[in-house]
């Protein structure tokens, strides 16, 4: 779906990216993670043509971004990025219901989705808020209610989300709510590539990881071969452990605060 090969990016002669290459397939969840600074959010200013590259490219479903014809891409390619910026007094209501203008499918179909988005997202209660009076956390959930109503139905070819830190103002209840939506919205028409600080997050909600050190791919692989604490202090300089949720079976990630050896069978989440 789509492809990203030997991207390099250089802005006033600092190389902020180094030939970076990776995949995303139908039907899955990839995280990026890396620390602040790593390249993240340029490499998706790439992916969306925003960041002109040094050399590599960027195909989509086989073809460069810049060949898409623009309604189309936006029926197939929704991006929530790190920060949205909006002083207009629009409704709730009113930012989502922007995401359907590509689709022409009609003022009833198109009030449907913007009702179904608003209740996934336990956002009903701001649907006719003035947007600039809403918390960042409010707000957010909005913008993320808009991208999710731009690509809500199937279409020709498999749809791509990729969130931007999706979770940065969301409370433990809606950063909760969140994985759900991610897990359950993603199948063989829908993939998601999605920006994450919180480990845990991502071992909760993704099919593969890729980690970015320094502009640098450093690693991409399947969730759990790539959270390792091999990988985590190399990448992030941290030491941790991992503990085990009793009533799922889930590894979490724990950080050693003092260095000191951590026994595993001693650290069960209760």
């Amino acid at each position: 779906m789509l492809e990203i090969r030997n991207i390099a990016v250089e802005i006033a002669g600092k190389r902020l990216l180094h030939a970076v290459s990776l995949d995303v397939q139908s039907g899955e969840v990839v995280a990026l993670l890396g620390p602040n600074g790593s390249g993240k959010s340029m490499l998706i200013s790439t992916i969306t043509g925003e960041q002109t590259t040094l050399s590599g490219s960027v195909q989509f479903h086989g073809n460069t971004i810049d060949a898409w014809q623009a309604q189309s891409l936006a029926r197939h390619l929704a991006i929530l990025p790190q920060k949205s910026v909006l002083s207009f007094p629009f409704t709730g209501r009113e930012v989502i219901e922007l995401a359907r203008i590509p689709h022409n499918t009609g003022r009833q179909i198109d009030a449907a989705i913007v009702d179904e988005v608003l209740g996934k997202l336990d956002a009903q209660g701001l649907s006719e808020k003035l947007y600039p009076t809403l918390s960042g956390g409010e707000q957010q959930r909005i913008q993320l209610a808009r991208v999710l109503a731009q690509v809500w139905q199937p279409t020709r070819l498999p749809r791509l989300l990729i969130l931007d830190e999706p979770s940065s103002y969301f409370d433990l209840a809606h950063q909760i709510l969140l994985l759900k939506l991610v897990r359950g919205l993603v199948g063989k028409d829908l993939s998601v590539l999605i920006v994450l600080h919180d480990i845990n997050m991502a071992v909760s909600c993704a099919d593969r990881v890729a980690l970015l050190k320094a502009g640098r791919l450093y690693t991409v692989g399947d969730t759990h071969s790539v959270i390792t604490e091999e990988n985590l202090l190399s990448v992030f300089g941290v030491e941790c452990a991992f503990v085990t949720d009793p009533r799922t079976g889930q590894k979490i990630v724990a950080l050693r605060h003092d260095h000191e050896s951590i026994n595993e069978k001693e650290m069960i989440v209760r």
